[in-house]
């Protein structure tokens, strides 16, 4: 992956975690979107770990997922996904819950020697009081206000394990990268966000559809 679609994902990642609370500051820069799920497919627990899949257990951030045996942890992303996040932090100036933020997962199909695709990220944050539909609702108007050609097909909500979780199926066009789709998977326990993202190309996205379905629903918070 490439520095400027490593920028790209840290900064949508970090607007996923900002939510609420830079909406809440600067509620004039933005305008109510409302959308349309187009339909009711996601959420849907699979009874089993598909016979390919390998699971990852984490036992210092508490999580475990699921995912197929050819796709690779690059572990070596984490410390630039933190660098760069608070490099992105200092230009916005947030002083928000983001400084609590950080990438704990990165990973997925080795699709170049630098790039993956599909791929998979978590990231966990600070609420800074916010409740979960508010932060994700906002989030969501946040990517269709800086991705004009965003869309969002689909939005549920659901229990993954013991959790509430709220489930997203959106696109959107990123430099140097051409258009986009992803399932992202937001879940708030106590005063942490949890947000799991997995995405490929869309012109790919049917071919990989039900293996992101499948990671994002085995995803498994440890308490």
């Amino acid at each position: 992956m490439n520095l400027q679609r490593e920028k790209v994902v840290i900064f949508l990642s970090l607007l996923f975690l900002l939510g609420a609370f830079y909406l809440v500051v600067n509620k004039d820069l933005f305008s109510a979107t409302t959308h349309t799920s187009l339909s009711p497919s996601l959420g849907v627990p699979i009874e089993e770990i598909p016979s390919d899949f390998v699971t990852y257990t984490d036992d210092n951030n508490l999580f475990s997922i699921s995912f197929p045996s050819d796709w690779t942890i690059d572990k070596s992303k984490l410390n630039d996904f933190q660098e760069d996040s608070l490099e992105v932090l200092k230009c916005m100036k947030s002083g928000t819950a983001l400084e609590e933020s950080k990438t704990v997962f990165f990973g997925g199909y080795p699709d170049t020697a630098n790039e993956y695709l599909p791929s998979l990220q978590i990231v966990i944050g600070s609420t800074k009081g916010f409740a979960m539909e508010k932060l994700a609702e906002d989030a969501i108007q946040m990517l269709d206000v800086f991705f004009k050609d965003f869309v969002l097909f689909e939005k549920s909500n659901a229990v993954i394990g013991e959790h509430e979780t709220i489930i997203f199926d959106y696109a959107y066009t990123v430099p140097e990268m051409g258009r986009v789709r992803l399932i992202n998977v937001f879940t708030v326990t106590g005063t942490i966000t949890w947000n799991v993202r997995c995405g490929t190309s869309e012109e790919y996205f049917e071919t990989e559809n039900q293996t992101i379905r499948n990671v994002m629903n085995s995803f498994q918070l440890l308490f």
